[in-house]
Protein backbone atom coordinates (compact mmCIF):
# COMPACT_ATOMS: atom_id res chain seq x y z
CA UNK A 1 0.00 0.00 0.00
CA UNK A 2 2.64 2.44 0.81
CA UNK A 3 4.61 1.82 -2.32
CA UNK A 4 1.18 2.26 -4.27
CA UNK A 5 0.82 5.55 -2.81
CA UNK A 6 4.34 6.28 -2.97
CA UNK A 7 4.21 5.83 -6.81
CA UNK A 8 1.29 7.86 -7.18
CA UNK A 9 2.42 10.82 -5.43
CA UNK A 10 5.35 10.63 -8.05
CA UNK A 11 2.61 10.08 -11.06
CA UNK A 12 0.89 13.53 -9.72
CA UNK A 13 4.28 15.06 -9.36
CA UNK A 14 5.19 14.52 -12.89
CA UNK A 15 1.86 15.29 -14.68
CA UNK A 16 2.05 18.81 -12.61
CA UNK A 17 5.22 19.50 -14.67
CA UNK A 18 4.07 18.33 -17.92
CA UNK A 19 1.03 19.88 -17.48
CA UNK A 20 2.61 23.37 -16.56
CA UNK A 21 3.41 26.19 -19.33
CA UNK A 22 6.84 26.14 -19.93
CA UNK A 23 8.17 29.31 -21.22
CA UNK A 24 10.49 28.67 -24.54
CA UNK A 25 13.44 31.10 -23.51
CA UNK A 26 16.54 30.60 -24.70
CA UNK A 27 20.05 31.78 -26.36
CA UNK A 28 21.41 29.98 -29.19
CA UNK A 29 24.66 30.93 -30.74
CA UNK A 30 24.14 31.43 -34.37
CA UNK A 31 27.48 33.06 -35.20
CA UNK A 32 30.63 33.93 -34.27
CA UNK A 33 32.46 36.07 -37.32
CA UNK A 34 36.48 37.08 -36.87
CA UNK A 35 36.56 41.07 -37.31
CA UNK A 36 39.16 42.11 -39.80
CA UNK A 37 40.01 45.60 -37.74
CA UNK A 38 40.19 45.90 -33.78
CA UNK A 39 36.20 46.86 -32.97
CA UNK A 40 35.07 49.37 -30.97
CA UNK A 41 32.44 47.34 -28.88
CA UNK A 42 29.86 49.46 -30.67
CA UNK A 43 27.77 48.38 -33.25
CA UNK A 44 24.99 49.79 -36.54
CA UNK A 45 22.29 47.62 -38.07
CA UNK A 46 19.74 48.50 -40.58
CA UNK A 47 18.19 45.91 -42.76
CA UNK A 48 20.75 43.05 -42.41
CA UNK A 49 23.57 44.55 -42.59
CA UNK A 50 26.01 45.28 -39.47
CA UNK A 51 28.39 48.17 -39.51
CA UNK A 52 30.88 47.88 -37.04
CA UNK A 53 33.50 50.66 -36.34
CA UNK A 54 36.73 49.91 -35.40
CA UNK A 55 40.35 51.08 -35.49
CA UNK A 56 40.76 52.67 -39.36
CA UNK A 57 37.75 52.15 -40.52
CA UNK A 58 34.30 50.87 -40.94
CA UNK A 59 33.47 47.02 -41.94
CA UNK A 60 30.02 46.23 -42.84
CA UNK A 61 28.81 42.43 -42.60
CA UNK A 62 25.88 40.95 -45.00
CA UNK A 63 23.92 39.33 -42.39
CA UNK A 64 20.93 37.92 -44.39
CA UNK A 65 22.23 34.38 -43.16
CA UNK A 66 22.74 34.84 -39.80
CA UNK A 67 24.34 31.57 -39.02
CA UNK A 68 27.02 32.86 -41.56
CA UNK A 69 27.34 36.72 -41.58
CA UNK A 70 30.21 37.87 -44.74
CA UNK A 71 31.70 41.00 -44.68
CA UNK A 72 31.07 42.57 -47.79
CA UNK A 73 33.69 46.10 -47.43
CA UNK A 74 35.02 48.88 -45.38
CA UNK A 75 34.93 52.10 -44.53
CA UNK A 76 38.15 53.85 -44.56
CA UNK A 77 37.88 56.28 -41.66
CA UNK A 78 40.93 58.64 -40.57
CA UNK A 79 42.16 57.86 -37.23
CA UNK A 80 39.22 55.04 -35.87
CA UNK A 81 35.27 55.11 -35.71
CA UNK A 82 34.06 54.99 -32.11
CA UNK A 83 30.55 54.26 -32.94
CA UNK A 84 28.05 54.62 -36.30
CA UNK A 85 24.19 55.11 -36.61
CA UNK A 86 21.90 54.23 -38.80
CA UNK A 87 18.19 54.89 -40.38
CA UNK A 88 15.86 54.30 -43.23
CA UNK A 89 13.94 56.74 -44.68
CA UNK A 90 12.32 57.14 -48.23
CA UNK A 91 13.60 54.14 -49.81
CA UNK A 92 17.09 54.64 -48.80
CA UNK A 93 19.19 53.67 -46.22
CA UNK A 94 22.15 55.81 -44.75
CA UNK A 95 24.94 55.72 -42.54
CA UNK A 96 26.34 58.01 -39.87
CA UNK A 97 30.16 56.88 -38.33
CA UNK A 98 31.58 59.01 -35.69
CA UNK A 99 35.45 59.36 -35.34
CA UNK A 100 37.70 62.32 -35.40
CA UNK A 101 34.80 63.71 -37.66
CA UNK A 102 31.34 63.10 -38.66
CA UNK A 103 30.57 61.10 -41.60
CA UNK A 104 27.27 60.30 -43.18
CA UNK A 105 27.08 57.95 -45.92
CA UNK A 106 24.08 56.74 -48.24
CA UNK A 107 24.44 52.96 -47.78
CA UNK A 108 21.09 51.83 -50.15
CA UNK A 109 23.62 49.67 -51.73
CA UNK A 110 25.72 48.60 -48.98
CA UNK A 111 28.30 47.40 -50.97
CA UNK A 112 29.03 50.89 -52.64
CA UNK A 113 28.72 53.08 -49.72
CA UNK A 114 28.70 57.02 -50.73
CA UNK A 115 30.00 59.68 -48.86
CA UNK A 116 27.15 62.34 -48.78
CA UNK A 117 28.38 64.77 -46.09
CA UNK A 118 31.06 65.21 -43.50
CA UNK A 119 30.55 67.58 -40.01
CA UNK A 120 34.56 68.66 -39.61
CA UNK A 121 36.44 67.98 -36.03
CA UNK A 122 33.08 69.97 -33.91
CA UNK A 123 35.15 69.84 -30.57
CA UNK A 124 37.13 66.34 -30.42
CA UNK A 125 37.09 62.96 -31.32
CA UNK A 126 33.37 61.84 -31.26
CA UNK A 127 32.92 59.05 -28.94
CA UNK A 128 28.71 58.14 -28.39
CA UNK A 129 25.81 58.78 -30.63
CA UNK A 130 22.01 58.37 -30.84
CA UNK A 131 19.19 59.27 -33.01
CA UNK A 132 16.31 61.68 -32.10
CA UNK A 133 13.06 61.74 -34.13
CA UNK A 134 11.56 65.14 -33.21
CA UNK A 135 8.32 67.12 -35.26
CA UNK A 136 9.66 65.24 -38.53
CA UNK A 137 13.13 66.25 -38.09
CA UNK A 138 16.09 63.68 -37.50
CA UNK A 139 18.86 64.55 -34.97
CA UNK A 140 22.11 63.18 -33.73
CA UNK A 141 22.83 63.75 -30.37
CA UNK A 142 26.65 62.81 -29.76
CA UNK A 143 29.65 63.53 -27.08
CA UNK A 144 33.05 63.94 -27.37
CA UNK A 145 35.11 64.64 -24.02
CA UNK A 146 33.91 67.34 -22.62
CA UNK A 147 30.63 68.06 -24.30
CA UNK A 148 27.47 67.02 -25.76
CA UNK A 149 26.28 68.41 -28.83
CA UNK A 150 23.18 68.00 -31.82
CA UNK A 151 23.85 67.65 -35.46
CA UNK A 152 20.52 68.18 -37.68
CA UNK A 153 21.12 65.05 -40.45
CA UNK A 154 17.42 65.50 -41.82
CA UNK A 155 19.10 66.17 -44.74
CA UNK A 156 21.57 63.71 -45.03
CA UNK A 157 23.22 65.92 -47.52
CA UNK A 158 23.43 69.12 -45.63
CA UNK A 159 24.74 68.46 -41.76
CA UNK A 160 24.85 71.01 -39.46
CA UNK A 161 25.73 71.66 -35.67
CA UNK A 162 22.70 72.66 -34.00
CA UNK A 163 23.79 73.36 -30.31
CA UNK A 164 25.68 72.23 -27.35
CA UNK A 165 26.44 71.58 -23.86
CA UNK A 166 29.09 70.67 -21.35
CA UNK A 167 29.81 67.23 -19.91
CA UNK A 168 30.09 67.01 -15.81
CA UNK A 169 33.04 64.52 -16.60
CA UNK A 170 34.80 62.66 -19.49
CA UNK A 171 33.10 61.55 -22.26
CA UNK A 172 35.10 58.47 -22.71
CA UNK A 173 33.96 57.16 -19.73
CA UNK A 174 30.64 56.95 -20.57
CA UNK A 175 29.28 53.23 -20.51
CA UNK A 176 25.82 53.81 -21.93
CA UNK A 177 23.56 56.31 -23.09
CA UNK A 178 19.39 56.67 -23.51
CA UNK A 179 17.23 59.00 -24.38
CA UNK A 180 13.64 59.02 -22.64
CA UNK A 181 11.16 61.71 -23.81
CA UNK A 182 12.90 64.94 -23.75
CA UNK A 183 15.75 63.57 -21.14
CA UNK A 184 19.13 62.42 -22.21
CA UNK A 185 20.50 59.76 -19.78
CA UNK A 186 24.32 58.92 -19.66
CA UNK A 187 26.36 56.05 -17.08
CA UNK A 188 29.65 56.88 -16.08
CA UNK A 189 32.19 54.45 -15.06
CA UNK A 190 33.20 56.23 -12.15
CA UNK A 191 31.52 57.64 -9.21
CA UNK A 192 31.65 61.17 -9.65
CA UNK A 193 29.16 61.47 -11.17
CA UNK A 194 27.76 57.36 -11.73
CA UNK A 195 24.53 58.81 -14.07
CA UNK A 196 24.03 61.94 -15.12
CA UNK A 197 20.45 63.46 -17.38
CA UNK A 198 20.42 66.42 -19.68
CA UNK A 199 17.45 68.41 -20.51
CA UNK A 200 17.36 68.37 -24.56
CA UNK A 201 14.11 70.11 -25.01
CA UNK A 202 15.81 72.60 -26.45
CA UNK A 203 18.42 71.17 -29.03
CA UNK A 204 20.27 74.30 -29.27
CA UNK A 205 20.74 74.39 -25.80
CA UNK A 206 21.67 71.25 -23.48
CA UNK A 207 21.84 71.36 -20.05
CA UNK A 208 22.20 69.28 -17.04
CA UNK A 209 19.28 68.14 -14.97
CA UNK A 210 20.51 66.03 -12.56
CA UNK A 211 23.46 63.93 -11.73
CA UNK A 212 23.47 60.76 -9.31
CA UNK A 213 27.21 60.07 -7.08
CA UNK A 214 27.50 57.03 -4.95
CA UNK A 215 30.18 56.26 -2.90
CA UNK A 216 32.61 53.75 -4.88
CA UNK A 217 29.69 53.13 -7.39
CA UNK A 218 30.31 53.17 -10.89
CA UNK A 219 27.66 52.92 -13.42
CA UNK A 220 26.73 50.39 -16.21
CA UNK A 221 23.66 49.23 -17.72
CA UNK A 222 20.70 51.72 -18.03
CA UNK A 223 16.90 51.13 -19.23
CA UNK A 224 13.72 52.71 -18.34
CA UNK A 225 10.47 50.72 -17.27
CA UNK A 226 7.35 51.60 -16.53
CA UNK A 227 7.87 55.26 -16.22
CA UNK A 228 11.44 54.12 -13.87
CA UNK A 229 14.68 54.32 -14.48
CA UNK A 230 17.15 51.17 -13.48
CA UNK A 231 20.53 51.83 -13.55
CA UNK A 232 22.88 49.00 -12.73
CA UNK A 233 26.06 49.75 -10.25
CA UNK A 234 29.15 48.19 -9.38
CA UNK A 235 30.61 49.25 -5.69
CA UNK A 236 34.13 46.31 -6.25
CA UNK A 237 34.16 42.61 -6.94
CA UNK A 238 31.30 41.21 -5.66
CA UNK A 239 29.27 44.54 -4.95
CA UNK A 240 26.24 45.05 -7.16
CA UNK A 241 23.59 47.43 -7.27
CA UNK A 242 20.34 47.94 -9.57
CA UNK A 243 18.99 51.24 -8.60
CA UNK A 244 15.73 52.47 -9.49
CA UNK A 245 14.95 55.89 -9.91
CA UNK A 246 12.62 58.60 -10.62
CA UNK A 247 13.12 60.72 -13.85
CA UNK A 248 14.00 63.48 -11.57
CA UNK A 249 16.88 61.43 -10.05
CA UNK A 250 15.63 60.57 -7.18
CA UNK A 251 16.18 57.54 -5.60
CA UNK A 252 13.27 54.92 -5.07
CA UNK A 253 14.56 51.40 -4.05
CA UNK A 254 18.20 49.97 -4.08
CA UNK A 255 18.68 46.04 -4.95
CA UNK A 256 21.76 44.56 -4.02
CA UNK A 257 20.51 41.00 -4.28
CA UNK A 258 21.81 41.32 -8.39
CA UNK A 259 24.70 38.56 -8.79
CA UNK A 260 26.37 40.67 -11.67
CA UNK A 261 27.66 43.73 -13.05
CA UNK A 262 25.79 44.40 -16.17
CA UNK A 263 27.60 46.70 -18.82
CA UNK A 264 24.45 46.74 -21.14
CA UNK A 265 20.77 46.07 -20.71
CA UNK A 266 18.06 46.40 -23.53
CA UNK A 267 13.89 45.60 -23.12
CA UNK A 268 12.32 43.18 -25.04
CA UNK A 269 9.29 43.62 -23.78
CA UNK A 270 7.60 44.48 -20.45
CA UNK A 271 8.64 41.42 -18.47
CA UNK A 272 12.44 40.50 -20.15
CA UNK A 273 15.13 42.49 -20.46
CA UNK A 274 18.71 41.14 -21.96
CA UNK A 275 22.16 42.57 -20.54
CA UNK A 276 25.63 41.38 -21.06
CA UNK A 277 27.66 41.54 -17.97
CA UNK A 278 30.73 40.51 -15.93
CA UNK A 279 31.28 36.75 -15.06
CA UNK A 280 33.81 34.95 -13.35
CA UNK A 281 36.53 34.97 -15.50
CA UNK A 282 34.69 35.14 -18.71
CA UNK A 283 31.80 37.89 -19.66
CA UNK A 284 28.12 36.78 -19.73
CA UNK A 285 24.76 37.13 -22.03
CA UNK A 286 21.77 36.94 -19.85
CA UNK A 287 17.98 36.55 -20.23
CA UNK A 288 16.48 37.89 -17.42
CA UNK A 289 12.60 38.33 -16.12
CA UNK A 290 11.39 41.21 -14.52
CA UNK A 291 8.75 41.01 -11.91
CA UNK A 292 8.02 44.43 -10.34
CA UNK A 293 11.78 45.37 -9.20
CA UNK A 294 12.90 41.80 -8.64
CA UNK A 295 15.46 40.03 -11.43
CA UNK A 296 15.56 36.40 -12.51
CA UNK A 297 17.94 35.46 -15.25
CA UNK A 298 16.20 32.17 -17.11
CA UNK A 299 19.06 31.85 -19.53
CA UNK A 300 22.98 32.87 -19.64
CA UNK A 301 25.47 31.99 -22.35
CA UNK A 302 29.03 32.98 -21.56
CA UNK A 303 31.46 34.80 -23.64
CA UNK A 304 35.44 34.15 -23.64
CA UNK A 305 37.28 37.06 -23.85
CA UNK A 306 41.36 37.22 -24.33
CA UNK A 307 42.65 39.38 -21.01
CA UNK A 308 43.02 42.31 -23.84
CA UNK A 309 39.79 41.93 -25.52
CA UNK A 310 36.66 44.66 -25.04
CA UNK A 311 33.59 43.80 -23.08
CA UNK A 312 30.44 43.23 -25.18
CA UNK A 313 29.29 46.64 -26.16
CA UNK A 314 26.11 47.75 -27.60
CA UNK A 315 23.27 44.98 -27.89
CA UNK A 316 21.04 45.29 -31.18
CA UNK A 317 17.86 43.56 -30.93
CA UNK A 318 16.58 42.85 -34.29
CA UNK A 319 12.47 42.88 -35.02
CA UNK A 320 12.98 38.99 -35.81
CA UNK A 321 14.18 38.21 -32.64
CA UNK A 322 18.40 38.34 -32.99
CA UNK A 323 20.75 39.59 -30.57
CA UNK A 324 23.71 41.37 -32.30
CA UNK A 325 26.68 42.53 -30.43
CA UNK A 326 30.67 42.79 -30.69
CA UNK A 327 33.32 42.44 -28.32
CA UNK A 328 36.84 44.02 -30.43
CA UNK A 329 37.57 40.86 -31.97
CA UNK A 330 34.13 38.89 -33.31
CA UNK A 331 30.64 39.77 -34.23
CA UNK A 332 28.12 37.50 -32.17
CA UNK A 333 24.90 37.06 -33.56
CA UNK A 334 22.15 35.26 -30.62
CA UNK A 335 18.72 33.81 -31.40
CA UNK A 336 16.36 34.84 -28.62
CA UNK A 337 13.85 32.03 -27.80
CA UNK A 338 10.15 33.98 -28.56
CA UNK A 339 8.21 33.84 -31.46
CA UNK A 340 9.41 36.02 -34.44
CA UNK A 341 8.31 39.60 -34.35
CA UNK A 342 7.59 41.64 -37.23
CA UNK A 343 9.98 40.97 -39.91
CA UNK A 344 12.33 43.73 -41.03
CA UNK A 345 10.64 46.36 -42.85
CA UNK A 346 11.96 48.55 -45.95
CA UNK A 347 14.02 45.57 -47.53
CA UNK A 348 17.10 46.69 -49.29
CA UNK A 349 16.59 46.31 -53.20
CA UNK A 350 18.28 43.64 -55.07
CA UNK A 351 22.11 44.75 -55.71
CA UNK A 352 25.16 43.13 -58.06
CA UNK A 353 26.80 41.30 -55.73
CA UNK A 354 30.51 41.67 -56.88
CA UNK A 355 33.33 38.88 -55.55
CA UNK A 356 33.58 38.73 -52.07
CA UNK A 357 35.83 39.54 -49.85
CA UNK A 358 38.85 36.61 -50.42
CA UNK A 359 41.37 37.73 -47.79
CA UNK A 360 42.99 34.30 -46.09
CA UNK A 361 44.26 35.16 -42.28
CA UNK A 362 47.07 33.52 -43.56
CA UNK A 363 48.42 36.29 -46.14
CA UNK A 364 52.32 36.50 -45.84
CA UNK A 365 53.90 39.32 -44.00
CA UNK A 366 53.89 42.40 -45.65
CA UNK A 367 51.93 41.64 -48.87
CA UNK A 368 48.92 43.90 -49.49
CA UNK A 369 46.06 43.08 -51.20
CA UNK A 370 42.20 44.19 -52.35
CA UNK A 371 39.49 43.33 -51.38
CA UNK A 372 38.67 41.10 -54.09
CA UNK A 373 41.95 38.99 -52.69
CA UNK A 374 44.26 39.93 -55.50
CA UNK A 375 48.08 40.81 -54.16
CA UNK A 376 48.90 44.77 -55.39
CA UNK A 377 52.38 46.19 -55.49
CA UNK A 378 50.97 49.47 -53.59
CA UNK A 379 48.08 50.52 -51.65
CA UNK A 380 47.06 53.44 -54.21
CA UNK A 381 45.23 56.47 -51.86
CA UNK A 382 41.56 56.01 -51.48
CA UNK A 383 41.62 52.61 -51.70
CA UNK A 384 40.71 49.82 -49.15
CA UNK A 385 43.54 47.12 -49.04
CA UNK A 386 44.58 44.43 -46.45
CA UNK A 387 47.82 43.27 -45.40
CA UNK A 388 49.65 41.02 -42.10
CA UNK A 389 51.75 43.32 -39.59
CA UNK A 390 54.82 42.01 -38.91
CA UNK A 391 54.33 38.71 -37.26
CA UNK A 392 53.35 35.35 -38.70
CA UNK A 393 50.22 35.35 -35.89
CA UNK A 394 49.41 39.28 -36.40
CA UNK A 395 45.89 40.79 -37.06
CA UNK A 396 45.30 41.30 -41.13
CA UNK A 397 45.27 45.59 -41.16
CA UNK A 398 44.04 48.28 -42.83
CA UNK A 399 46.06 50.07 -45.16
CA UNK A 400 46.07 53.44 -45.36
Amino acid sequence: MQRFFKKMVFLVFVLLILSSPVEAIGLTLLSETALFIRGSGNIAFCNNYAFVPGASGLEIFNCNDSTNPSMIGIIAIPDSAYDAVSWAENDSVYLGVLGKNFYVYDVTNPYDPQLLDSLPRIFGKILKGLLILRNGQRYLLACDREHIFSVNISDPRNIFLLGSGALPHDGHRIQNFIIVDTLAIASYRTDAPCCVCFNISNLENIGTSWGITRENAIGGGLYFSENYLYLCTSGGSSSYMMIKLNLDGSVIKIDTTIKHFYYTIIRVNDSLIVATGRGAPDSVIDILKTNGDSLKIIARRFIKLREYQYKPGRIFLTRSNLIIFTTDDFLYIYSLGLPPGIEETNPLPPVATPKQVAISRNLPVGDIYDVSGKRVKKAKPGGIYFSRNGTKNGKIILVK
